[in-house]
């Protein structure tokens, strides 16, 4: 503990401890999960790789003035991207699009309705159905390198992009995760190459105005953190991070998922200024009329994020 303070002087004890704790909580997931179901070793993997981002670098302090990250006293940036990023101000409350992190809005009367990844069509047009029926908004974050897997897949998008709203979920669903967190050219490579996909597959046209980490990858929303790397490219694409405070949690139960458990986490707790986060997997899909409902009956309207960005809400 000693040899850590001494390391990372410029973090309070406070911080130190938190990120201890989260340290030994990813481990704690990691054996676990390992354990419990093999088909999560992954996002087992990418926990931890968050955590031991945290303490495990001796030269990576974070700077509280700049509110930023640094090794050896440097943001951390691709090598052939420095001259084009050297005069980017992180500060988070700027202005839009410069690598703000994301995890609510500022209105009452609104909340986010996003799910992730949609690698199963017959869900994810299943999901399109029911906010057609319900007229609500949503946003989709979807993986680059999918787009074009197969021409239903390719449909579904476009659909989305006609009805909905997409957002930058990364090129590679695994990349930013372990090992990839330290490799910032990876990290450049995953966020900057999703718009030319997204444009290539589903519309010349289309936009990204945020990047949703996959599984919250390098992201630390109790504390604002942000790996140096994910914010300098986010801001360099003009890309606010996309987070999330409300989740169904489906996802991570994995074969222990159900309906019942993801209305437990979801519905009791909607409320404006909401971000939801949730998958185009069964137990999320067969919830999301009651969402809409439940939204409608407290007044509060659904929108995309990128409606959100217009409004100057996030």
């Amino acid at each position: 503990m000693v040899r850590e303070v001494e390391k990372t002087q410029t973090r309070s004890l406070a911080e130190l401890e938190l990120s201890r704790r989260q340290f030994n909580a990813g481990l704690v997931g990691f054996v676990v999960e390992a354990v419990r179901r093999p088909i999560s070793m992954a996002k087992a993997l990418e926990t931890l790789s968050v955590a031991q981002d945290q303490i495990g670098d001796s030269s990576f302090q974070y700077d509280p003035e700049k509110r930023v990250y640094l090794r050896d006293n440097a943001l951390i940036v691709p090598s052939d991207s420095v001259e084009s990023s050297a005069n980017v101000d992180l500060t988070p409350e700027k202005k839009v699009g410069i690598g703000r992190l994301i995890t609510h809005l500022k209105s009452s009367k609104y909340v986010v309705v996003a799910m992730d990844d949609c690698f199963d069509t017959s869900l994810t047009n299943a999901a399109l159905d029911t906010a057609k029926k319900a007229k609500a908004k949503m946003t989709f974050c979807l993986i680059g390198n999918r787009l074009k897997i197969s021409k239903e897949h390719t449909r579904t998008y476009k659909r989305i992009f006609e009805e909905q709203d997409i957002q930058n979920h990364t090129m590679k669903h695994g990349m930013m995760g372990f090992p990839h967190t330290s490799d910032p050219e990876k990290i450049e490579y995953a966020i900057g190459n999703f718009r030319n996909a997204a444009r290539d597959a589903v519309d010349p046209d289309y936009q990204d105005f945020g990047m949703r980490p996959p599984g919250g990858t390098g992201v630390n929303t109790a504390t604002g953190w942000v790996y140096g790397p994910i914010r300098k490219s986010c801001a360099r694409h003009n890309l606010d991070i996309l987070s999330w405070n409300l989740e169904s949690g489906a996802v991570n139960r994995g074969f222990n998922s159900s309906a019942a458990l993801a209305r437990r986490d979801v519905i009791p707790h909607l409320r404006g200024g909401v971000v939801l986060l949730l998958h185009a997997i069964p137990p999320d899909v067969s919830i999301l009329g009651e969402i809409f409902d439940t939204l409608k009956a407290k007044k509060l309207t659904s929108i995309t994020f990128s409606e959100a960005v217009a409004m100057g809400i996030t």
